[in-house]
């Protein structure tokens, strides 16, 4: 089921969950919970390429809700990233499941450590702080 507004888009497939919190025409926050699975890796992939299309793209996950994921859900986030890496100025993946920051550890050896995973919500929401921007046209 996906719900949608202009500022939010919400995925839930019954074993997990992403609500996409759009920050700036370049910017959205994934917050994860439950499963990872094949179908809202691919939800995320959907909105990546949203805002890459709008130039040098910022990705904050909050993944702290995730439980864990399905190993094709980690390798299309990956394989996502590698294609486009060069269009994202910073990824941040807030992670405190130890089985989700492996994957995200795995995931950014195939990335020349372009990912910064943190387990420190402060710094996380530093960030979003820092790149919340209104959404043009959001009400």
């Amino acid at each position: 089921m996906t719900t949608t507004t202009p500022e939010t888009v919400r995925y839930v497939d019954g074993r997990g969950s992403v609500e996409v919190l759009r920050v700036s025409e370049r910017c959205s926050i994934f917050v994860a919970r439950g499963q990872l699975t094949e179908r809202l890796a691919h939800a995320i992939g959907d909105e990546g390429r949203r805002i890459v299309s709008s130039g040098r793209a910022v990705a904050l996950h909050d993944w702290s809700g995730l439980t864990g994921y399905e190993p094709v859900a980690r390798q299309i986030c990956t394989s996502f990233m590698v294609e486009h890496r060069r269009d994202f100025e910073a990824v941040t993946i807030l992670a405190t499941s130890a089985l989700v920051a492996m994957g995200v550890n795995v995931a950014n050896l195939g990335l020349g450590g372009f990912l910064h995973a943190t387990t420190d919500r402060d710094e996380f929401e530093a960030l979003v702080q820092r790149f919340r921007t209104p959404v043009p046209n959001a009400g």
